[in-house]
């Protein structure tokens, strides 16, 4: 996914929608975009990805992966 050109944007939308509960229009709100933009962006991680963001175990993967990337980074939402 960081390979696409906007992949940062979309890890970032990622990161924001999954801490919103996914809630397109509160991940919105918080990136200064639309909610269809949250939308399209979700739905294009999903197809990049192969992932079904609905199914609770994957979305944990999802947030463990991601809380693993910030670590590695050292970057802390807390």
């Amino acid at each position: 996914m960081l390979k696409e050109p906007d992949g940062e944007e979309l890890i970032d939308t990622l990161k924001v929608y999954l801490e919103s509960e996914s809630n397109s229009n509160i991940a919105a709100k918080k990136l200064f975009i639309h909610s269809n933009t949250v939308r399209y962006r979700i739905a294009k991680i999903q197809q990049i990805c192969g992932i079904d963001l609905e199914d609770p175990m994957e979305r944990l993967k999802i947030e463990i992966s991601l809380k693993f990337i910030d670590l590695f980074n050292g970057e802390s939402r807390e």
